[in-house]
């Protein structure tokens, strides 16, 4: 039967049984589908008796509340449009008291998109009854609901009404209940968007913010932090010396990690709305201390907000070289791990503004300290770093002290530094001379290839045509000896007695056609791939095959012959995977 010949109490029945019915899936499927439910049934039917009946106490999953309430939010057309938007307010209010978090929050998006419907004439009265009664209920739910709400549907009330709420905001920054006083704090960055700077400063600041620094509660202490930018932003410089200054020295003091290290967090966003006079001084003074925190969180949290600032930093130069890198240094020797970790990640973007002496003096040496570091980690922060900001720094002054440090370990370390150490090699090549190529960097690449493992195998023999792509374009190294070079390594890998080298040599072989002239190609690398199309392990054969499948487009026409007739003869390989790949 079309919908279209249902009377509404019919259609409400059908949804009423599938919204209750046995199938989770069912009921989410109808609770996602109820404005078809609403269309079908008419402004005046969706008013009457959908909604009462959403009102009416059943008992529903938390998932099919959240999609109900989040519909809900999108109702105002279905029930008249705008002049009947407050009847959503009741069901929505009913849902914002849930026991789920989830349900709560879709309810309280509703009910704003809903108020915002609300008339014009209307709204003032309607909005502010709705919010006094939610922010004087006995209901922790209905409390930590209105504060909420209030910066979303503050602008719509009249002045004389925005003083009484902002009165009942406050009180809720007081409240006895901590999950109240947090949903308080919460809504500070929003809500001063719509306050005036001396309504901030007065009662938000004043009022609020300043007793709660105090506050015996942990967590209500630690959402302080993430309030002071917002409000920065918006009070005046003299305001923020006399107020947000002292409030963040109340912070880093705080006798909890978790508040001095969420200090550390809102600092990026707080510092750049003071002068250097200031970062020199008082702000500066804040950031020593949180360098200096006993605890590792606090301290790994402090030196990522020193790299988040360097724009600020770059503006104090002096500050920073005789402040804070010595205090960064002393945290490269850190005995937690973590704070290593994240020294190593930013260390290097100081180097881009320092002075070129300083680098090389302070910080290219603790680079190459932490790439000898006994924690694999803080080696691999250390060389993403170094890949993400080569560019940018004296690029021969590192290559001079870091690239002996990499060789020494390249072949020691834990394999994923390898493969790290791989990715990041050729970055150094056009400024390492023929002789370091010939006598340092060319046997690596032979041990590489020839590694105990196959990622490294694998990454090496990827790597090759990036390595062969810089050699090619740097005039001080003749490419044809490198290739020479090179072409040895493989040949040599040819005739190693272990399955995986031999393979690897295929590997390398199958990557370095795309860079490679064809003469080349025919005349040194075909050959050796040939060869070991008649290996004796399988799968060695049958790497040889899918090599030679690839090698097909770099190789001359004459080498495009050989290809053919080896290929031929493994079509009759007797293992049917060799003739697999033949035919591929």
């Amino acid at each position: 039967m079309d919908s279209d010949d249902l009377e509404p109490a019919q259609i409400l029945a059908l949804f009423t049984e599938d919204i209750q019915g046995e199938s989770i899936h069912e009921r989410l499927f109808t609770a996602g589908n109820m404005y078809l439910i609403a269309a079908a049934l008419g402004p005046e039917a969706t008013r009457n008796s959908l909604l009462p009946f959403l009102m009416s106490g059943i008992s529903l999953d938390g998932e099919v509340k959240a999609i109900i309430a989040e519909q809900l939010g999108g109702f105002v057309k279905y029930v008249g449009g705008s002049k009947f938007a407050t009847v959503l307010i009741e069901p929505l209010k009913i849902l914002a008291d849930s026991d789920e978090i989830f349900v709560r929050e879709k309810a309280v998006k509703s009910l704003a998109k809903v108020c915002n419907h609300i008339p014009s004439n209307e709204a003032d009265p309607t909005i502010t009854k709705f919010l006094i009664t939610l922010f004087s209920s006995n209901q922790v739910t209905f409390k930590t609901d209105a504060c909420m709400l209030l910066p979303h549907l503050y602008e719509r009330v009249a002045d004389s009404n925005k003083a009484k709420l902002r009165r009942a905001f406050v009180s809720m920054l007081k409240d006895e209940t901590a999950s109240v006083r947090r949903a308080a704090l919460a809504a500070i960055p929003e809500l001063v968007n719509v306050l005036k700077q001396t309504t901030i400063m007065s009662e938000i600041v004043r009022q609020g913010l300043q007793e709660r620094i105090n506050d015996d509660d942990e967590s209500i202490r630690v959402m302080i932090p993430g309030c002071l930018p917002p409000i920065a932003a918006k009070i005046s410089p003299q305001d923020r010396v006399q107020f947000i200054v002292p409030i963040s020295r109340v912070m880093v003091k705080d006798s909890s990690w978790w508040v001095r290290a969420n200090m550390a967090k809102a600092l990026p966003k707080l510092i750049p709305y003071f002068g250097s006079d200031l970062i020199n001084s008082d702000i500066g003074m804040i950031l020593l201390i949180l360098l200096r925190d006993p605890d590792p969180e606090v301290k790994t949290a402090a030196c990522l907000c020193c790299r988040q600032i360097v724009d600020v930093l770059q503006k104090v130069p002096n500050y920073f070289i005789d402040t804070v890198l010595p205090e960064v240094n002393l945290l490269a020797a850190e005995r937690f791990k973590q704070v290593r970790e994240e020294v190593a990640a930013d260390i290097l973007y100081f180097a881009k503004i320092v002075p070129d002496n300083v680098a090389e003096e302070k910080i290219f040496p603790l680079v190459a300290q932490l790439i000898n570091d006994n924690d694999r980690d803080v080696v691999i922060a250390v060389l993403r770093s170094l890949s993400s900001t080569f560019g940018a720094i004296n690029s021969f002054s590192i290559t001079r002290v870091i690239l002996p440090k990499l060789i020494e370990v390249a072949t020691k370390e834990d394999w994923r530094v390898r493969i790290e150490i791989i990715r990041n090699f050729c970055i150094f090549l056009p400024f390492v001379t023929g002789e370091a190529i010939h006598a340092q960097i060319i046997p690596l690449i032979g041990d590489w290839l020839q590694d105990e493992v196959y990622a490294v195998r694998e990454e090496m023999a990827m790597t090759l045509p990036d390595f062969l792509q810089v050699m090619q374009g740097d005039q001080t190294n003749s490419f044809n000896e490198v290739i020479d070079a090179i072409v040895s390594v493989i040949m040599r890998l040819n005739h190693s007695q272990r399955i995986p080298v031999r393979q690897a040599a295929l590997l390398a072989a199958s990557y370095i056609g795309q860079v490679l002239p064809q003469e080349v190609m025919t005349e040194r690398i075909l050959p050796p791939v040939i060869l070991m199309a008649s290996d004796k392990v399988v799968n060695v054969r049958i790497l040889a095959a899918k090599t030679l499948n690839k090698l097909k487009a770099f190789v001359t026409q004459q080498g495009q012959q050989k290809i053919k007739l080896c290929m031929k003869q493994l079509a009759n390989d007797p293992d049917a995977d060799v003739k697999y790949f033949v035919q591929m």
